[in-house]
Parts: structure tokens; sequence; C-alpha cells
């Protein structure tokens, strides 16, 4: 089932045409506007201050690196909206460089942590300054020698070891993924996507009960998690129904190679049957007449695809699969 999802996600982010990784995990921030702090790089490469300035966000959001992490805690980049300014500043901007400058050791991150906070008072009152000028809700980000968060790649490199932070915590090197069975550099052991896998219960730990030993389990690269995570979106989105109160999903698996064809004409067809109903108000008041439709295209593809359906209960973390 998983590899079934995780090749509906690598499907899904080539037809998007976002290689990336990085690119894949950036989230829409959807604030119109963001209030920047400016820096530059002198000759010695440490950071200056240089001022403040205001823009709307757009459409190109990709480029502040934006990703929400715990609401007491820091992001996964130094960008962040804005609640209160001090403590926004405290916590989610100077907060993220003290953290990723105690994992790694990158003078210019330390400059530029050490300028954030020398230079705090005169900061945050010219940010105060840019935001009294408006009533828009505001992201705070940085922009260095005139470049974005997203091209520097210490940022880019800081975002994504934070993101897998948590499920670096059990990995090995130089292994075969058991996704696409390809030996990688890394392989995660502790995939946090679904919460159905765990490693607190002993029948989980394979190597003698040895937790440092447990992604012999599932071993996952980087590369196909990130199909994993595309592709519980794009089900939960599309393949979600509902019978008398039970949530499921409808997971398509490919039986044969030469069915990839068949499983992207699905993916179309679904994706435009969504937008249908948007169009059509009367059709999105029955999920049965998606369902039914979805059902009948899998029986016109023969033995090419197998849907399996999964039990799914919604929590505060989203949807959590349940029983296969």
């Amino acid at each position: 089932m998983i590899e079934a999802i995780a090749q509906i996600g690598k499907m899904v982010l080539e037809k998007q045409g976002e290689a990336s990784v990085v690119h894949q995990l950036i989230e829409n921030p959807n604030y119109p506007s963001c209030v920047l702090i400016v820096l530059y790089a002198d000759e010695e490469g440490k950071a200056v201050w240089e001022g403040c300035e205001v823009e709307e966000c757009g459409s190109d959001y990709k480029k502040y690196l934006f990703r929400s992490g715990s609401s007491r805690g820091t992001n996964y980049s130094p960008t962040a909206k804005i609640t209160t300014i001090e403590n926004t500043y405290d916590q989610k901007v100077v907060g993220w460089f003290r953290k990723v400058n105690s994992m790694t050791d990158d003078p210019f991150l330390r400059s530029i942590e050490h300028v954030l906070v020398k230079q705090k008072e005169t900061i945050l009152q010219a940010i105060k300054d840019k935001l009294s000028l408006s009533s828009d809700r505001f992201l705070i980000s940085l922009k260095i020698n005139g470049a974005y968060l997203y091209d520097w790649a210490p940022f880019r490199e800081a975002f994504l070891n934070l993101v897998n932070e948590k499920d670096m915590e059990v990995a090995a090197h130089h292994q075969v993924c058991a996704i696409c069975g390809e030996r990688k550099d890394t392989v995660i052991g502790k995939l946090s996507v679904f919460r159905f896998y765990t490693l607190d219960k002993p029948g989980f730990i394979t190597g003698g009960f040895d937790e440092e030993k447990a992604w012999r389990n599932y071993p996952v690269c980087l590369s196909c998690k990130s199909h994993i995570e595309e592709g519980r979106k794009f089900i939960e989105s599309y393949l979600q129904f509902r019978f008398y109160g039970f949530s499921y999903l409808v997971i398509p698996k490919l039986l044969i190679p030469a069915g990839k064809d068949v499983l992207d004409e699905l993916l179309q067809y679904l994706t435009d049957g969504k937008k249908d109903i948007r169009i059509h108000q009367d059709q999105a008041e029955s999920f049965m007449t998606t369902e039914e439709d979805l059902l009948g295209a899998l029986q016109d593809y023969d033995n090419s695809l197998s849907p399996s359906v999964v039990f799914a209960e919604n929590s505060k973390r989203g949807t959590d699969f349940a029983a296969d």
C-alpha cells in the first residue's frame, strides 16, 4: 500500500515539474505582505544589517522557504507569520539561528545570529515602523545580498535537515530503500508520514529490540519519503469518501509496469473531475456520484490496477490511516 502511495506521489510531482524535495516541502503562507530584514556579507564574510523593507508576497511564495513548525518553537526556516513582533522575532527568527547554530558550524549563520541579537532593538523599531503603514497580515523573513532564503544553500540544507530531524533519529547509510529498491546514501527507519507505524511497541523493532537497528524494518530514502508525503496529500484530496459516517480512502495500485500510463490517466481523470464538481455545485452534494464514477473507471482498466480500501480516522493532525 505504501509503495502505491509513493508511486502516486512521484507521478504527481513529475507532472508538476517539481523535482526538488525542498520545493515540495515548502508551504504557502497565504499572507499578502512580507517584511524583510535586509543583510549583506562584508569583505570578511560577516553579516551586516542594512535595513528593513516591505514587499507583496505574490504567487512566488517558495522564495521565502516557509514551513510552519511548533507554535511554541521554531519554524523550519527563519520565515514566520508575525503574531506579536517581539515574540516572533525572538522565537521564530533568532530562535531558528540559535537552534541551527547549535547543530552545525557555519560561520556566516553564526554572524547573522550575532547581528540579530546585538542590534535587536534597532531592527525591531525598523520593523514596527514598516508595519505601522499597513493593516495587512505580515510574514517576516530575511534577504541577504539581494537574494531570498531559498537562493542560499545553507538555508535549504538546514530546512531539509530540520524537516527530517525526527525521522533521522533512526537512520543508516549506504543501504537499500524498501520503496525504490536503490542503494542510497541515507535511509530512515522512523517514517513519520503515517501514525500507524511507530517504534514504541516491541513488535515493531527488529535486531533484538535495538532501536538503532530498527531501520531494517522498513528503510526509506528521503526522495521516496517526499513521494509518500505528496501521495498522501493527493489521496486525501481526491480519493477520500464517506460511507454511513465512516471515512475511507481508495488507493489504486499498479499490478503491471505497463499500467503506468493507465494510472496517469486515472490521476488526470480525478483532478479534472474535482474541478468539474466545483463548477457544478449540485454534483458536490453527492459523494457517491464521484465514488461510483471512480469504481466504474477502475473497472474499465481491466487488470492494470487494483484498488485498496483503507479506513481513516480524522484527528488534530489530519487523516490517520487506520486499517486496510
